[in-house]
């Protein structure tokens, strides 16, 4: 056998073959000359295509799908994430806006109430104006009755003064002194003349 087949080479597995070439022939093939390490076989760039064919279709099989899945399902978890923030973003838009309104209302109530509580306090006002004044009138009222009265009574206790006086005055000039009974019925009856 020739040596050439127990040295770790790519001519190890060429050399069967030129040794069949030879032995079918008769002829003697042509000794080849040695081949250096940097040459390339066919054998062994069909094996490396077998090898990463075979290792290609292993990974696919064993970890491509599995990783593709894993992708797939955290690029759904993702897109799943977004569409809950856009929703969350969404409702936080829509409760500032339902916010705004509510406090937009709530302005207006307390404008109205204010608005109402000026109007009853101007109605309190205007019912306490009109009580003052009706009291007032009632004691100016009260008042000149009173002044009539007395100014009445001063007028009769004048009329009553001078009859008493005019009587007094009478009676020097008569010389005559009526007594006291005759005085004051005397004098009512002038009284009653005037």
């Amino acid at each position: 056998m020739n040596n050439s087949l127990f040295i770790y080479s790519p001519l190890a597995v060429a050399a069967p073959v030129a040794e069949t070439a030879e032995a079918s022939t008769g002829v003697a093939a042509e000794p080849h000359p040695p081949r250096s390490e940097m040459d390339v076989s066919d054998t062994m760039v069909l094996l490396t295509w077998a090898s990463f064919l075979t290792a290609a279709f292993f990974l696919h099989r064993l970890a491509w799908k599995p990783i593709m899945a894993a992708l797939d399902k955290r690029e759904n978890a993702i897109k799943k994430s977004l569409q809950d923030l856009k929703m969350t973003q969404m409702q936080i838009e829509a409760l500032q806006i339902r916010q705004k309104e509510i406090i937009a209302e709530a302005d207006r109530k307390a404008q109205e109430i204010v608005a109402q509580s000026r109007q009853a306090a101007q109605a309190v006002s205007d019912t306490i104006e009109a009580r003052a004044k009706e009291e007032a009138k009632a004691l100016v009222d009260e008042a000149q009755h009173d002044i009539h009265a007395a100014r009445d009574r001063v007028i009769r206790e004048l009329h009553e003064e001078s009859a008493t006086l005019a009587i007094d005055l009478a009676g020097k000039l008569v010389r005559k002194n009526l007594d006291d009974a005759a005085n004051r019925q005397l004098t009512r009856q002038l009284i009653d003349e005037l």
